[in-house]
């Protein structure tokens, strides 16, 4: 999407593995809370991205300080019948 609506920036995708992605459920040792986000957040804060696409469902109620959520794509919607 990005690369669609600023096409005069370069994107560059930088993909970080997290420690959810690395363990099943049952052995995270918190249970999944921020399991899937931390490193990603790190690579935001230490300026390694300059920003980051995940699933809400994965993020803490509260960011980080230095963090924000600043977009949230539309989904197109289904019509009913």
């Amino acid at each position: 999407m990005l690369r669609e609506l600023a096409v005069h920036v370069d994107v560059e995708i930088v993909v970080v593995s997290t420690r959810g992605d690395e363990l099943a459920p049952a052995a995270r040792p918190d249970r999944g809370q921020g399991a899937f986000v931390k490193e990603v957040q790190l690579a935001v804060l230490s300026r390694r991205a300059d920003l980051a696409v995940h699933s809400a469902k994965d993020l803490p109620p509260v960011a980080p300080e230095g963090l924000v959520v600043a977009a949230v794509p539309s989904v197109p919607t289904r019509a009913t019948s």
